[in-house]
């Protein structure tokens, strides 16, 4: 008959839980009978506090080594007998060399294992001592062990767990034990102190051989001599149980009156590098941000002259356990901290989540909290809440957001720093490096407007004065939708509108049928091939997408004359060009096979229009009276419907091809004459201020593209007031620079 017993942290199958219910009598005495309690006055627990609970482990010697094995097969009792159910008998030893008339105290339980295989013993009021944990089992066996015991430097407070070790077994677990009652049974307790023993003791049979047949005795006496020279101690327990990366932590040197006073003590780092000296106690030295394997060295100067020295070897961890991220396609990925080859999957560079799992439970959402990301030589941190990184805490568990801050197919080191409250103590902690790299993502740059955003520059000009961009062999795609077909107008100015729904993405040619659709004439092209040009020449490895829709003389304000207009508060229409924007050209190309449900890049929105506003024959489309600013509330209006219509748009930065406002016949620059200051007037004195202040709107997200300096057709192509082929190159390469002024990043 096998009896499985309630297991915890996958290795005990034995449970033994102090509670703080109360005080009641006490003594050197055993309590086989029920919950035992202990009396204050006796054993001073109002002086150390109380343990919260105390939890016991079985730890089984590994096959390889003598010394405890963490880790090993799970534990289970066995019946020894044919039938019957075996018993367990609980006992707790508190160790108190400071009291020499009671040094011990004894509780003890013994109880049956029940249905569930369970074995459960409750002590009531357990001082913050040092104490000997020890189990038997009575007809049936771990392994093939019945007697266990293991010893512990209680807190007080917190939850305790003792580890237990076979008696005899000669694991560090059980020496430590032994040590503790050869120093009892010897009754020599002037160099003795409750406080801290099991550390101590730790720390003084480091090198001894645990093999041996006289370890008992020899770790006794390295022990003895030890406590009698002088050790390290901690001011200050550890947090959570464990040393971490980061946190700050009194040491102090214990040194025992003797006839020989005590005149220096000096503290290193390591045995040559020293820190402080002193030369009165208290000898205490508080070690900041402690991390890794540090060994500190003690040298204690006697009056005599006679020195001696100890060592303290502390083992920091991490506080940070592992980071997982969210993958492109929605599954979760652990990346492995400080190894330099990037995850082979990449992660949405929009918004990556980060999910931080700590080695140990935090008070609260951290104090403070940053990310830093670094990339070829360059960092930049993220502040907690800051815009663009948000943080949720759970128990163990941190959640970082971070919004905008990574580009696609770019290789990054991440790392966390912040300040943690663990056990009502401050922990500063940096995590190890993280290596990832972002998903390979498409550009997007979308085009709209009047005939500027069409394009009227001559692609004979192009070919002379940019025969690099003439020739080129674009892998930049425009789209293509059926609204496009004739130009997509039909002969009464109303969109075409066979297949709506349908539409595809072609390689921008200068030559293509298509570019009727980009309204360019077969002899001239727009800002799209230089945008487009620029891009390749700067992102070779990158793929840029093209939205442009544009018509020419269209308003923004509602046109009644032809009944053609950008303006969104109209009624579905295919006379209108709002409509037929966002409910079919933007849709159907976001939602395409190349670009659905991936991120993408926005570049920008180019708007070039406004002259048709400015027009003397509709002056109210530009101003009413009372109201000098009809046109940046249209503007307004339409950027902010058409972020509601189509959500994409919001993460696109609008650059806002300022009006010509004017040009002369012999085609200088802009100049303030006759043809266009006659035709529209009111481009100067009403539009081309609003596009100002619509571009200084620090929630518009807008940039103003001045051309006044910029050259256009003029007497060269009928009196025209469109931007030519150098005009376009300069706009091109301010939406780039402006686009990514950090490309490394």
């Amino acid at each position: 008959m096998k009896i499985r017993v309630f297991l915890l942290s996958l290795l005990l199958g034995l449970v033994l839980i102090f509670g703080i219910l109360g005080c009641g009598s006490g003594g050197g005495r055993e309590n086989p009978a029920g919950p035992a309690e202990i009396d204050n006055s006796e054993f001073g627990k109002s002086l150390v506090g109380a343990a919260q609970s105390v939890k016991f482990r079985i730890v089984l010697p590994s096959s390889s080594s003598r010394k405890s094995a963490a880790g090993n097969s799970l534990a289970e009792i066995r019946t020894s007998g044919a039938s019957g159910t075996p018993s367990v008998t609980f006992k707790l030893t508190l160790v108190n060399f400071g009291n020499a008339s009671q040094p011990t105290i004894t509780l003890s339980k013994t109880v049956s294992a029940d249905a569930s295989g369970t074995a459960l013993a409750i002590f009531n009021a357990v001082p913050a001592l040092t104490c000997i944990g020890d189990i038997h089992i009575e007809g049936g066996k771990i392994g093939s062990f019945t007697d266990f015991h293991g010893a512990a430097d209680l807190s007080a407070n917190v939850e305790n767990t003792i580890l237990l070790s076979p008696k005899g077994s000669k694991t560090e677990i059980d020496v430590i034990v032994q040590v503790i009652l050869n120093l009892l049974a010897s009754g020599d307790f002037s160099t003795l102190s409750s406080s801290a023993l099991v550390e101590r003791i730790t720390q003084a049979i480091v090198g001894v051989d645990l093999t041996s047949l006289t370890v008992y005795e020899t770790a006794t006496s390295q022990t003895t001599g030890q406590i009698a020279n002088g050790m390290f101690i901690w001011a200050s327990p550890f947090i959570g149980g464990s040393y971490w990366n980061g946190q700050d932590l009194k040491l102090s040197i214990d040194v025992p009156k003797t006839s020989d006073p005590v005149v220096k003590v000096a503290l290193f780092l390591g045995s040559s590098q020293k820190l402080v000296e002193f030369v009165a106690p208290p000898f205490e030295y508080t070690l900041k941000d402690i991390s890794g394997v540090t060994t500190y060295t003690a040298l204690i100067t006697y009056g005599s002259g006679a020195n001696c020295s100890v060592k303290k070897t502390i083992i920091c961890q991490s506080i940070v356990s592992n980071v997982t991220t969210t993958l492109c396609d929605g599954s979760v990925a652990t990346i492995t901290p400080d190894s330099y080859t990037p995850m082979t999957a990449s992660v949405p560079f929009k918004i990556a989540t980060f999910v931080v799992t700590l080695a140990s439970n935090i008070d609260s959402k951290p104090g403070s909290f940053s990310l830093r990301l670094n990339r070829l030589g360059n960092s930049t941190t993220l502040a907690l809440d800051s815009e663009k990184l948000k943080l949720s805490q759970s128990g163990k568990t941190l959640t970082v957001s971070t919004i905008g801050t990574t580009k696609p197919n770019r290789d990054y080191c991440i790392e966390f720093f912040g300040e943690l409250s663990i056990d009502g103590q401050l922990l500063k902690f940096s995590s190890p490096s993280y290596y990832l790299k972002t998903v390979k993502a498409p550009y997007v740059i979308v085009i709209a407007g009047q005939s500027q955003a069409c394009g009227r520059a001559l692609k004979s000009d192009l070919q002379i004065q940019y025969p690099e961009v003439y020739g080129h062999t674009f892998k930049t795609k425009v789209w293509v939708d059926n609204l496009a077909e004739s130009g997509g107008m039909d002969s009464t100015s109303h969109f075409v509108t066979p297949n709506p729904y349908e539409g595809h993405w072609e390689e921008l040619d200068l030559f293509s049928p298509v570019r009727q659709f980009l309204q360019c004439a077969v002899t001239t092209h727009g800002v799209e091939v230089f945008l487009a040009y620029l891009f390749e020449q700067q992102y070779p490895d990158e793929q840029l997408y093209i939205v442009k829709f544009a018509y020419g003389a269209i308003p923004l304000a509602h046109n009644t004359d032809r009944d053609m207009d950008w303006s969104p508060e109209q009624s579905a229409s295919y006379k209108r060009m709002y409509w037929a924007f966002v409910n079919y050209v933007l849709p159907n190309a976001f939602s395409s096979s190349e670009l659905e449900s991936r991120d993408f890049v926005p570049i920008g929105f180019v708007w070039a229009q406004g002259e048709s506003d400015g027009k003397i024959t509709r002056p109210e489309w530009t101003h009413v009276e009372g109201n000098d600013h009809v046109y940046l509330d249209n503007l307004t209006e339409l950027f902010t419907m058409m972020q509601n219509d189509i959500p994409e748009i919001q993460s696109f930065r609008k650059y806002i091809l300022k009006c010509v406002s004017g040009f002369a016949t012999d085609g200088s620059p802009n100049s303030e004459v006759s043809e266009i200051s006659q035709g529209y007037p009111f481009v100067k004195e009403f539009v081309i201020p609003d596009q100002i202040l619509f571009c200084s709107g620090q929630n518009n997200n807008a940039v103003l593209i001045d051309g006044d300096s910029l050259p256009i057709l003029g007497a060269t192509y009928n009196i025209n007031p469109h931007f030519n082929s150098t005009a376009l190159n300069e706009i091109a390469q301010k939406i780039m620079n402006n686009f990514d002024p950090d490309p490394e990043m």
